[in-house]
């Protein structure tokens, strides 16, 4: 998948906040995109896939929320929630002190990017851009049924230290967790457009989790596994 709108939307946030030239900003990309390489799922294609299925062009990214996305998954373990943080941290040191943002500016990327480690459906009250990247990071789960089991067919790769039982028996509880919600989206209008497809595709995911879970022979369950980690870690 080609990145024309995130590349785009990254290059105007950087010409616009940034005190370097197009040649490091360029560069800068570069690393990004290498950070990600490594990646089954929690790739920029993900982030693309979001902006291109809500048409982005129509909805406001302010600056921060840009360098957000692209960098939240820059430190990436799927297994420690502090990789969330070392993302958080990198993105406002870099932006601050190698391209010149502002402290406040470059400190609201590292915020938002933080906000990712909670689940919980934003409300009205907080600000806009935390309620979008709350629901952008969702939107894959709306995606037309094929694109979303694709989806998970390459989340499971990045959890192929997990046996199927602990895989099965985690994305059960963050799925029931999704599917619990009264609103899955905070925004009004991605919650139009997203919130009963993706209420649709979770049942029938689930569905298939608790088929699988019934056919494993083994009821074991690993002392070594926390069952608090986001297996799906959106």
């Amino acid at each position: 998948m080609q990145l024309n709108i995130l590349k785009a939307e990254f290059n105007g946030a950087m010409m616009r906040r940034s005190s370097k030239g197009k040649s490091r900003i360029k560069d800068f990309w570069e690393e990004i995109l290498d950070a990600h390489s490594q990646n089954d799922f929690h790739t920029l294609e993900r982030v693309e896939e979001a902006l291109d299925f809500l048409e982005a062009d129509k909805i406001y990214l302010s600056d921060e929320l840009v360098l957000a996305l692209c960098l939240q998954k820059y430190h990436f373990n799927p297994f420690d929630k502090k990789s969330i943080y070392a993302s958080a941290t990198f993105a406002r040191d870099t932006l601050k002190d190698k391209f010149g943002w502002s402290e406040i500016n470059a400190e609201e990327v590292r915020r938002l990017i933080v906000s990712t480690l909670s689940l919980a459906t934003p409300h009205d009250g907080q600000g806009f851009h935390y309620r979008l990247m709350h629901d952008l990071r969702l939107v894959r789960l709306a995606l037309p049924w094929d694109r979303f089991s694709d989806n998970m067919e390459m989340v499971r790769k990045e959890y192929t230290a997990l046996s199927d039982r602990e895989f099965v028996t985690a994305q059960l509880a963050l799925f029931n967790h999704f599917y619990a919600l009264v609103d899955i989206y905070s925004i009004h209008a991605i919650r139009e457009t997203c919130n009963k497809s993706a209420r649709e595709n979770i049942e029938r995911y689930i569905t298939s989790l608790q088929i699988q879970e019934a056919r494993m022979n083994d009821s074991q369950t690993p002392e070594n596994f926390d069952r608090n980690g986001e297996i799906f870690s959106t």
